[in-house]
């Protein structure tokens, strides 16, 4: 593999802190915390910012749709459109976290609910999914139901009414207080089910970060005692582990028996960059990738794991590029 770090101050990107990023045809498309723009064949194309059009340099995501981007800012709603300019959708001037796309309409996720356009219509809808209105920072559709996470609380939607659980209940039973765990990484499974990923974004203290949502009742996966906290990324190995990466715990992986597997220090790992891993990727060939913050002033390698799919530390072989 060869690896090429992109920053800011070297190769141009509007800032080193991307927020999303999607495919656009043979063009990545990224959000970042100071403006958007492509990388086009590996190199940093276009960029913009509020001069270029964009409501609010704060983008939090971005979503193709055919020869369109559709950004989400802290401000507003825009379009990309295919000659790179900036377009303003009437009626959108309302703040943006998450985008989906269902067969029938565009969603968003804004700070007091969700609104959606329906194809073909010039006309957006807002729902409010509670009297006291809170955030959806994150959509997901599986193909029959559109999936919001809020604060503490999740949502569906299956075309007709829109249903709703709690992990209060979970809080109360782990005697935890941080009700303000946002739910951002949502992972709808083939049989219906959910994976919910969540944490509280003022704090590390120990939380509600992992829940699995059987169509039914959900369930709390825990750690067994392995010290785990502030869940970032999910992702699914090719012999079903979930894969989990943290703010400060390291990652783990849940194997398909229930078993819980670390790499941090506790576990005394020594080979891992950094117990704070943003990334976490499981690819087809059986390797896991992990990455820190970076900067060209104290830069740090990407992590490679071959875990030869088992529970043997023996067996591991890591490289860092």
């Amino acid at each position: 593999y060869v690896v090429t770090p992109l920053t800011s101050t070297f190769h141009g990107l509007t800032d080193d802190r991307i927020t999303d990023i999607a495919e656009w045809g043979d063009t990545l498309v990224y959000a970042s915390k100071n403006g958007m723009g492509l990388i086009i064949k590996d190199f940093p194309g276009p960029r913009f910012f509020v001069s270029d059009g964009l409501p609010s340099e704060l983008v939090h995501a971005v979503h193709p749709d055919g020869d369109q981007v559709w950004v989400a800012t802290d401000e507003g709603l825009v379009v990309l459109d295919k000659f790179g300019f900036i377009q303003n959708p009437a009626n959108t001037s309302f703040t943006c976290y998450s985008i989906a796309k269902t067969d029938s309409a565009l969603w968003v996720g804004t700070d007091t609910g969700v609104a959606y356009l329906r194809n073909g219509t010039e006309d957006w809808v807002h729902t409010q999914l509670e009297p006291d209105p809170r955030p959806v920072y994150s959509l997901a559709y599986d193909g029959e139901k559109l999936w919001a996470g809020a604060r503490a609380r999740f949502y569906w939607y299956d075309g007709s009414v829109w249903a709703k659980n709690d992990v209060f209940d979970l809080y109360g039973t782990y005697a935890l207080n941080n009700r303000n765990c946002e739910l951002r990484g949502l992972l709808p499974m083939p049989d219906g089910s959910l994976f919910v990923g969540g944490g509280d974004p003022n704090s590390q203290r120990r939380g509600v970060h992992l829940v699995h949502f059987d169509g039914a009742g959900k369930t709390q996966i825990p750690f067994n005692g392995i010290i785990m906290n502030g869940l970032l990324r999910i992702n699914f190995d090719i012999d079903e582990s979930l894969w989990i990466s943290t703010a400060n715990f390291g990652v783990a992986k849940l194997k398909p028996d229930g078993d819980w597997f670390a790499y941090n220090s506790v576990t005394g790992d020594t080979d891992m960059t950094s117990r704070f891993n943003l990334t976490l990727l499981a690819d087809s060939q059986g390797s896991k990738w992990f990455c820190t913050l970076s900067y060209p002033a104290n830069p740090k390698p990407i992590d490679e794991l071959d875990d030869g799919l088992d529970t043997d530390y023996e067996n591991d072989i890591w490289a860092h590029y």
